[in-house]
């Protein structure tokens, strides 16, 4: 059951046609009240050998904390390469960004739009982060698997079955 809720969240990105990664590139940035909850995240994809990009903040705080990530500049800053460009060019597979405003003109809005447009999963919370980054260690491991629902409630299929024999008959 332990494996159960992240496995969960991996079958619903599934399911939803956007599978979260098990390699690849990952875009990490976080408002200032995550920060302290993103760090173990941060040190999990690492481990499991992601390349992370980060803005200046996420980044100067897992660097403190030995974590090497690639800062990228903020959208507004104008720089380039940034996270839209990375996205836009197929280099990033996940994204994990807890928003500080709202609106389709911030820079987490246009994330959000170029994420969709791009079917790339994008995580909004650091608990469902957290989850995630659980999912695809399980899926690495290969700790699920799919059943049908017939085979969790065979009884239910049973009685549907004599139901329709008795309007049959």
């Amino acid at each position: 059951l332990h494996v159960a809720r992240p496995v969960a969240l991996a079958k619903a990105h599934m399911s939803s046609g956007t599978f979260l990664p098990t390699e690849g590139n990952v875009f990490l940035s976080v408002q200032d009240d995550d920060q302290p909850k993103i760090v173990e995240i941060g040190r999990e994809l690492v481990s499991m050998g992601f390349t992370v990009f980060t803005t200046e903040g996420t980044h100067d705080l897992l660097k403190a904390h030995a974590i090497d990530t690639i800062e990228l500049r903020k959208i507004s800053e104008g720089a380039r390469p940034n996270i839209l460009d990375k996205i836009s060019n197929g280099e990033v597979h996940l994204i994990i960004n807890t928003p500080t405003r709202k609106g389709a003109h911030t820079d987490e809005g246009r994330i959000r739009a170029m994420a969709v447009s791009h079917r790339v999963p994008m995580i909004t919370t650091t608990n469902g982060a957290r989850t995630a980054v659980q999912a695809i260690a399980a899926l690495r491991a290969g700790a699920w698997s799919v059943t049908a629902l017939q085979d969790c409630f065979p009884h239910l299929v049973r009685e549907r079955k004599e139901a329709l024999e008795t309007v049959g008959a």
